[in-house]
């Protein structure tokens, strides 16, 4: 029984099982943002396993990321495009997270995104706030960016 429970909660057993499980979830519904979010044709995958120059077989959890062209590793992309990325797998996150803890997410609160984004990433940012309210009925961000004109509602401090 000892040798059966050890196997069960090794890395093999059950926390991959569930990482296997929730992965494709997370994937569907991080896409789906990403596509609110952008024109491009980004799409991303998470790659559970590598294989070795040798054939053996590795666990892992890579991020790989369609440009609309070829696919590419999540570091190759310039800090927008990471941003985008790593946004919307934040938000399928935190949206399985919710739905199994039986409650719907209403509102998105950031704090300090982008703080080193040039004048391109910001309005960038801005787009995809904007892109999110359809989504997120109350989105509240703290930030000292200078972006207060591109939204209507706003508290200044």
């Amino acid at each position: 029984m000892v040798e059966l429970l050890v196997v069960a909660f090794s890395k093999n057993g059950i926390p991959l099982s569930i990482i296997n499980t929730v992965l494709p979830e997370i994937q569907n519904i991080a896409n789906f943002y990403l596509g609110k979010m952008s024109d491009d044709t980004f799409e991303f995958q998470f790659k559970t396993t590598n294989t070795l120059k040798n054939g053996e077989v590795k666990n892992t959890l890579d991020l790989s990321v369609y440009d609309g062209h070829i696919w590419r590793n999540f570091e190759s992309f310039s800090g927008g495009e990471k941003f985008k990325i790593s946004l919307s797998i934040r938000l399928a996150l935190s949206k399985v997270l919710a739905r199994r803890a039986g409650i719907q997410l209403e509102t998105l609160i950031m704090d300090e995104p982008g703080t080193a984004l040039d004048e391109q990433g910001k309005q960038a940012f801005c787009s995809i706030i904007k892109s999110l309210k359809d989504i997120f009925p109350r989105i509240i961000i703290t930030t000292h960016l200078d972006i207060k004109d591109e939204f209507e509602n706003r508290i200044e401090l």
